[in-house]
């Protein structure tokens, strides 16, 4: 089986100087692949390109990127560019706005209605789609049920972040038991060839 690549998000190291420095000691530290995201549109597709040049200019490649609900609800062919730009598979919606974040199990639903439709158009892009909790997903509604359940459903795929499970307060293990089956995975045969799936 394929050992599946250690990808670093690029999120963790926003406040390095620059991109150069960000990727240079990255690429020092042995890794090889990165997680982009962009939190809105880029300036320009040669922003874009200039990224990935410089990217690879450090031997790394990006098989993975994050971007908001916004930008894959009204630019969708924008994220399909940009991923296909950098070779991406894997586009994860990382977040739900904090103006948006309902306070009851219909309101989360609604929003998993929306995943749910962005998880078909990037499937039919021939993309893989993904959502990526932080601590407020983890933590029980009124009624017991857990936002990220109700976020999920029975068709959404789950970049699943570990440790902003333990800080919303659930176990890890719980969610990782539920959600490993392959069933919600929309490209199953290409995550088996990755090592993803056995």
């Amino acid at each position: 089986m394929t050992r599946p690549t250690l990808s670093f998000q690029m999120f963790s190291s926003r406040a390095a100087e620059d991109l150069d420095t960000q990727l240079a000691l990255l690429a020092e530290l042995g890794l090889t692949d990165i997680q982009p995201f962009f939190f809105g549109p880029p300036d320009s597709m040669e922003d874009v390109h200039n990224y990935i040049s410089t990217m690879k200019a450090h031997g790394l490649t990006a098989q993975s990127g994050h971007f908001l609900l916004e930008q894959f609800e009204e630019t969708p062919d924008q994220v399909e560019e940009i991923a296909t730009a950098f070779g991406m598979w894997l586009v994860a919606c990382p977040v739900i706005d904090v103006a948006i974040r309902p306070e009851t199990p219909e309101g989360w639903d609604a929003i998993g209605k929306r995943l749910a439709a962005v998880n078909e158009e990037m499937t039919s892009r021939g993309l893989t789609f993904a959502y990526h909790n932080h601590e407020f997903e983890m933590v029980p509604l009124a009624d017991g049920s857990y936002p990220i359940d109700r976020l999920l459903g029975e068709t959404v795929p789950f970049e699943p972040d570990l440790a902003w499970m333990v800080v919303g307060g659930a176990d890890p293990r719980t969610f990782v038991e539920k959600y490993k089956s392959p069933h919600s995975c929309s490209s199953c045969e290409r995550c088996r060839s990755l090592g993803y799936l056995p």
